[in-house]
């Protein structure tokens, strides 16, 4: 697999689309036609993590972080930061950023937080995005439908709520004449040619489009493609910062405290609230999620799970009648970083290999 191809991989579980404005987000170093036998997931892009990386044979690192949030006026190393990423450059590490993509994607950083802290019914606290849904029709030779189908399913198409690679498929023939200059896979220039072909259909959210197309064309065989794109009037589902759901059973804020501990394997903790009030909705943002307490008070949460709360927040929440826990910044983003290398290991098989460093 090329960096090009690893990229791809990861932008099916991450679409850019639903990054968060003015997020840098993306390939930060590396070529994209170099090869990838293993990939290194992490939080952050450092020195440490570069030296995992490059100890474990790793030739990509995927990082929660972007290593380059603003235009580097210069990349003179006195500067620690450009030493940093003369290191990546040096060390020919390519390094992909998911970002906000990753934590606002379904099935990203937040619903592994959810998930950890056993969240019913789990849904986005502050929508970001929605997702337009189009059809996807794609006519495909016989012997190819398999490999087609499959590799717009990998790439993001048939998603319908619990299940993947949903799509339908009806019998026809195509027709088409080759002319002058074509190099057809099936029959021969200047002659008509009548094909036994499959009309493949599958839904494909706008976000995920790019790649959905991309992969139909690396697996169909003929030059030219012929398929339709039809917009839906069925809403997609909805993306966005944050999740918001409820506990099987109501439970005390220090047991819900306690909970978050285990989950997070985090201490450190800092709680605001009454330890014996009920809780029965619980909000949830990995990372910096004090913006979200008029979300959360709003959703009809009773306690806010997030990290690096400013003290305005602090009396906002208290005034809102909401509980917040701060878990830290770390604790309550790692699982979602292990959830995405779990993915992406889901996903490529064993190529590339992808593990996770702590």
């Amino acid at each position: 697999m090329t960096v090009a191809e690893a990229v791809r991989l990861i932008e099916t579980l991450a679409p850019p689309a639903l990054a968060l404005p003015g997020d840098p987000g993306g390939l930060h170093t590396g070529a994209p036609e170099a090869p990838v036998s293993r990939i290194a997931v992490c939080l952050d892009a450092t020195a440490r993590a570069l030296q995992g990386a490059k100890t474990a044979g790793a030739q990509m690192m995927v990082a929660h972080h972007p290593l380059i949030y603003h235009p580097q006026a210069s990349l003179a190393e006195s500067d620690a930061h450009a030493r940093l990423i003369c290191e990546f450059v040096r060390a020919g590490m390519a390094l992909y950023c998911a970002h906000t993509a990753w934590d606002v994607a379904p099935g990203g950083l937040n619903d592994e937080l959810a998930d950890l802290l056993g969240l019913r019914e789990a849904s986005p606290l502050r929508v970001t995005a929605s997702q337009n849904l189009l059809k996807l029709a794609v006519y495909v030779p016989e012997e190819a439908v398999d490999a087609v189908r499959l590799a717009i399913g990998d790439a993001g198409a048939g998603q319908l709520g619990n299940y993947s690679h949903c799509s339908f498929r009806s019998r026809g023939v195509g027709s088409f004449r080759p002319m002058e200059g074509a190099s057809p896979h099936i029959g021969e220039v200047g002659r008509l040619e009548d094909v036994s072909e499959w009309k493949v259909e599958a839904v494909v959210e706008e976000s995920r489009l790019s790649a959905v197309l991309d992969a139909m064309r690396r697996a169909h065989p003929y030059e030219e493609i012929a398929y339709d794109l039809f917009e839906m009037r069925v809403p997609g589902r909805q993306a966005g910062l944050g999740r918001i759901g409820s506990l099987e059973k109501p439970a005390p804020l220090c047991e819900v405290e306690d909970r978050v501990s285990e989950a997070l394997g985090e201490s450190a903790l800092r709680t605001w609230g009454d330890p014996g009030r009920m809780v029965c909705r619980v909000a949830v943002c990995g990372g910096s999620g004090g913006d979200l307490v008029r979300d959360a008070a709003s959703a009809g949460a009773d306690v806010l799970v997030t990290s690096e709360i400013r003290h305005h927040q602090i009396l906002e929440a208290r005034a809102a009648g909401l509980a917040l826990i701060d878990a830290t910044h770390a604790a309550t983003e790692t699982p979602g970083m292990r959830r995405l290398a779990r993915r992406l290991k889901e996903t490529a098989g064993d190529a590339p290999d992808v593990i996770f460093l702590d």
